[in-house]
């Protein structure tokens, strides 16, 4: 019986994040530069890092059993998972604004997901 309670090893770790901040982007070229993209030019009277994405968490779990074979040698045996519960964990958001010529905004940003963190691995 304490062959089989002996060498087990359970590690668990949490990964909480508040959401990463963008920059709001336009669909049209502001400033006159066109060696600068639309995407990093921001409409008129909006600042920096304005649009904070949402939060990401995961619990990661990894199972590790040491088998004796002698005095020195072990065999090991290793089962891991990231992201046990599945949760999907956005990074990357559509934040380009449809502006008129000016720089004024016609249509704000989508905010629809781009980019997300894996998904559950085994």
């Amino acid at each position: 019986m304490q062959c089989l309670v002996n060498g087990n090893r359970i590690a668990v770790t949490a990964t909480i994040q508040s959401g990463d901040v963008f920059n709001m982007g336009s669909n049209r070229v502001l400033n006159g530069d066109p060696l600068t993209p639309a995407a990093f030019q921001r409409p008129l009277f909006i600042g920096r890092n304005t649009i904070r994405g949402p939060r990401t968490s995961e619990i990661n779990v990894r199972y590790t059993r040491l088998i004796p074979l002698t005095d020195r040698m072990n065999l090991e045996f290793i089962a891991e998972s990231t992201n046990v519960f599945n949760r999907t964990n956005v990074v990357g958001l559509n934040t380009t604004a449809t502006v008129d010529p000016a720089g004024n905004i016609i249509a704000p940003p989508s905010l629809n997901a781009t980019a997300a963190l894996d998904q559950r691995l085994l």
